[in-house]
């Protein structure tokens, strides 16, 4: 089968979650908040994720080193090129320089010294050079393996537990809101109407009237009822 050079980057949203997890890493130890965790369904995006950077970063072997050389040889210069016996045993020996290289990066390395954009896109690099670009690359992926790896396998803290006594008593204070609200509102029915109000008492009134439903809210936010 072919082997693709390029590897598709990470979705944005993705990036995002490891990103997530990294800081709260650095934040609690190499540990994750339970809120960071990750999701059975990103755990397993991500664990594809790895296997399909496995795959790209799977070794050349010396065939497969020796056909990307060739194929260099093709389009551009070299001082032996002229003598085939001499430009063998170069490439033989670059294929030994080579050796442990991944196939997709060294592909990778080669078509952007043949288009230029390595190189001076006139003469056949030399090995060194292409090992070094090669693994350049690669490197771009191994680093991404890493924080894949330690996403899924960092430690989760557990839920900070809120004490039973902190929580009635949120409870008994988001109770006695509602009630002040109660009480607040049917005052105002009983209040004949009075001339309109001006700005500057309208933002004062809006300033000071609590959140509707807040009571609820943060009941809610407990796991309690209310």
């Amino acid at each position: 089968p072919q082997t693709q050079t390029t590897l598709p980057p990470l979705a944005e949203k993705v990036e995002r979650v490891l990103g997530r997890i990294a800081h709260s890493m650095v934040l609690n130890g190499g540990r994750v908040e339970s809120d960071c965790a990750l999701t059975v369904e990103q755990v397993g995006y991500l664990k594809n994720r790895l296997g399909l950077i496995d795959s790209y970063l799977r070794t050349a072997s010396q065939d497969e080193i020796r056909r990307e050389l060739l194929a260099l040889y093709a389009v551009l210069d070299a001082p032996n090129a002229g003598d085939a016996d001499i430009a063998a045993a170069t490439i033989n020996e670059m294929v030994l320089i080579l050796a442990g290289l991944p196939l997709a990066t060294l592909k990778h390395a080669c078509a952007d010294f043949k288009r230029g954009s390595r190189g001076d896109g006139k003469w056949v690099p030399k090995a060194a050079q292409i090992r070094l670009a090669a693994n350049e690359i690669a490197q771009i992926h191994r680093a991404e393996q890493t924080r894949i790896r330690r996403a899924i396998d960092a430690p989760v803290l557990p839920p900070v537990a809120v004490p039973l006594a902190r929580k009635a008593e949120l409870l008994a204070k988001a109770r006695s809101i509602t009630a002040q609200m109660a009480v607040r509102d049917k005052a105002k029915m009983d209040v004949p109407q009075s001339a309109p109000e001006t700005p500057e008492e309208a933002l004062d009134r809006i300033a000071k009237t609590p959140l509707p439903k807040f009571s609820a809210e943060l009941a809610a936010k407990l796991g309690l009822s209310h």
